[in-house]
């Protein structure tokens, strides 16, 4: 089997070149994404799917880079995998390797506005953009503040429907953001927070502007037929330019280090 899988991404590889020799797309510019790919072609039996179907997956999407295309949500997590990825090879050297990385119990606990500013300049030379690291420490204050903002009006209205087991929950959420803005006050975080707040930008912001933006001018866009969603309404997720995605990305970070508060 595992001869097998060998050959398989061999092949798929091969097929990559090819496409890239009609499309014209720099292989080193995909290689933050492709590098996700590999990745999550491990992860196929916590996906709850085949080797098979997420083999099928990858092609799909490697297809989409080449094309010079992406989807939201491939994009935030390849960014995920790349933060923890550095600070894994940082661990190594510390003998603390960490090997399930898609467990939130197994990020790290506790990382400094410096570990911020390493993994930004890492991020920027992937990315090929800058990323301001002050304003990714920013983003973090803005999804605490938004997510204690949003927990307490959750608390009320559940209290007030006498549902205490959700209330309950409530009120375990809120501590954990306490925690956690005690934390960002001492200028710490953690990963899992930071992996969160990432997710949570892309899926408000970016994804808001995006929308827009494709909305009111000639930008495309396509779409990614994905076996990996076979759990959602439709299989497929909608994909667009990976450099307007980058750049907005990029952007609304910087202008965040710029202002007391991003309004969403």
């Amino acid at each position: 089997m595992k001869k097998q899988n060998r050959l398989n991404s061999t092949k798929s590889s091969n097929v990559a070149n090819q496409q890239h020799q009609s499309t014209g797309v720099n292989l080193s510019d995909i290689k933050i994404y492709s590098d996700y790919l590999d990745f999550r072609l491990t992860q196929w039996k916590k996906c709850n799917t085949t080797f098979k179907k997420m083999l099928q997956d990858n092609k799909a999407q490697q297809k989409m880079l080449l094309e010079g295309r992406i989807h939201l949500k491939m994009f935030y997590r390849t960014i995920q995998h790349t933060i923890y990825h550095e600070l894994q090879l940082r661990n190594m050297n510390d003998e603390k390797t960490i090997v399930k990385p898609q467990k939130f119990a197994n990020l790290s606990q506790e990382i400094s506005f410096i570990d911020i500013t390493e993994i930004c300049a890492k991020l920027s030379v992937k990315l090929q953009i800058a990323i301001n690291p002050a304003g990714l420490y920013k983003l973090v204050h803005w999804y605490l503040t938004t997510k204690h903002q949003e927990n307490e009006l959750k608390g009320h209205k559940n209290l007030n429907n006498l549902n205490l087991f959700i209330w309950n929950k409530t009120v375990a959420k809120q501590q954990e953001l306490n925690l956690d803005a005690r934390m960002y006050n001492d200028q710490k975080i953690s990963l899992k927070t930071l992996y969160r707040t990432i997710q949570f930008y892309c899926e408000t912001i970016v994804k808001k502007d995006l929308i827009e933006l494709t909305s009111s001018s000639d930008l495309s866009v396509g779409e990614v037929y994905l076996n990996s969603r076979h759990h959602c309404r439709s299989n497929y997720e909608k994909t667009y330019s990976i450099n307007i995605m980058t750049m907005i990305f990029a952007i609304n970070i910087d202008i965040l280090e710029q202002a007391d508060m991003m309004v969403a």
